[in-house]
């Protein structure tokens, strides 16, 4: 009998581990695409890139590890769900507000990142020799964007040691709140996409 009670509490902390990995992956992608948009913006200081098209590609290109890290949230987000509605009478899952508060602390970095992307993007064709418009705020939020990320995936990762207090009567609410975690994954992929396409449109017609 103890034997197989601590079979199944090892089960969810292995469950809050992957659950948490998943939130975080986000915030490791945002984190690096951070880190090449910054040496975009140098390289535009430095007057490596000539023109607007090499910098929007660079800007472009620059989104790809979030992208891909949104796509593999969402598909380990879609397998989780599946497997938390399989065996949700054989284990315990964790309570919404880990998965809520996991995607919210993850996304962080990835609207940090959004931000000085967009100030880049609007600040380009005023830029001329080197000088970006308000570079310094765009250097601090993609700062900000890199830090946040570090410390999201440290406490995400840290935290799924840790086992939250279950309330009674949760059958399908971690599945549903699962399913809104992958939604907003979604979006935000779509929003990435969609902005890297209107770019790459934009600047060629130049």
């Amino acid at each position: 009998m103890l034997r197989d009670e601590k079979s199944i509490a090892l089960k969810p902390s292995l469950q809050r581990f992957a659950l948490s990995f998943v939130c975080a992956v986000p915030a490791a992608g945002a984190a690096l695409s951070s880190v090449n948009l910054s040496g975009v913006m140098r390289g535009v200081e430095n007057a490596e890139s000539s023109g607007l098209l090499p910098v929007a590609t660079g800007i472009a290109n620059s989104n790809l590890p979030v992208l891909i890290a949104l796509y593999l949230g969402i598909f380990g987000g879609v397998l989780a769900i599946l497997l938390s509605a399989v065996r949700s009478s054989k284990i315990a899952l964790s309570p919404p507000a880990r998965f809520l508060f996991g995607s919210a602390l993850s996304l962080f970095a990835v609207l940090v990142l959004w931000r000085a992307k967009s100030m880049l993007i609007m600040a380009l064709p005023s830029s001329r020799e080197g000088v970006v418009a308000g570079a310094s705020t765009i250097k601090l939020w993609l700062t900000l964007s890199q830090i946040g990320g570090v410390i999201s995936i440290v406490v995400l990762l840290v935290g799924s040691i840790f086992r939250m207090a279950s309330g009674p009567k949760q059958k399908w609410s971690p599945v549903a709140a699962l399913l809104l975690v992958v939604i907003v994954f979604l979006f935000a992929a779509i929003a990435f996409q969609i902005r890297n396409s209107w770019l790459r449109d934009l600047y060629l017609q130049l």
